[in-house]
């Protein structure tokens, strides 16, 4: 089976394949899965839905009602599995699945990919991090300018996983902390944070770490390498 709209007011975006496309098939541009309506021949303008519509699909297992899910482009059904999918949206409240090949209703909205790199300067006292100064990027990099030795808590890991809307359990991302001022910083783990290796980061170096969510609820953090910070 396709990708069969039932229902809804999905969103047009101008779309002009190199190679023909189908009616019902799932184009993934950027990250993000789209929907063809009708046929579009190669060279030809078209259009794609880009959001907005509730669609007919395959499952690929059991899924229950409302569940996010992800385009499995390789056996062409919606699936649980994040890991090398693309985020396609949410099964209605009244559609399940039990077990592969089950027809099912989803609800088309796809929420993109983290950015690659994200980068901000912060004058950092003892305390807990703020929403976003570790999360947010697949490589998060965060200088502070601090003066005076400092301890940064992290938020809990439930509230970190919150705060990344496209996350799913078994999702890694790097942090890598620049320390500019003139003492020592200290990461301190909050609530359901694991903390493995060198959790200092002297002035004038950094130190970079894995993350890992094992859960919506747990978070390692993994020291992994550390670097100096040269004059320019």
């Amino acid at each position: 089976m396709g990708c069969s709209l039932r229902h809804g007011d999905p969103l047009m975006v101008d779309y002009t394949p190199a190679t023909a496309k189908l009616a019902e098939a799932v184009v993934v541009i950027n990250g993000i899965p789209h929907v063809v309506h009708t046929d579009i021949s190669a060279s030809a303008k078209g259009s794609l839905a880009r959001e907005g519509g509730v669609y007919l699909m395959d499952a690929d297992g059991a899924i229950a009602a409302g569940s996010k899910v992800y385009w499995d482009a390789t056996a062409s059904k919606i699936t649980l599995t994040a890991a090398d999918n693309e985020h396609f949206g949410w099964l209605t409240d009244d559609s399940s699945a039990a077990s592969d090949g089950d027809d099912v209703y989803v609800f088309h909205n796809p929420q993109p990919r983290m950015q690659i790199t994200s980068y901000a300067t912060a004058s950092l006292a003892t305390g807990t991090l703020s929403a976003g100064q570790i999360t947010g990027a697949e490589h998060v990099y965060l200088e502070t300018i601090t003066d005076g030795a400092a301890s940064m808590t992290t938020r809990t890991a439930t509230q970190m996983f919150a705060d990344i809307p496209t996350d799913f359990v078994g999702m890694t991302f790097l942090l890598t902390l620049i320390n500019s001022g003139n003492n020592t910083l200290t990461l301190v783990a909050g609530v359901g944070v694991t903390l493995t290796g060198t959790m200092t980061v002297a002035t004038v170096t950094t130190r970079t770490f894995v993350c890992t969510f094992t859960s919506a609820t747990a978070l390692t953090i993994q020291g992994v390498d550390k670097g100096s910070i040269e004059a320019t």
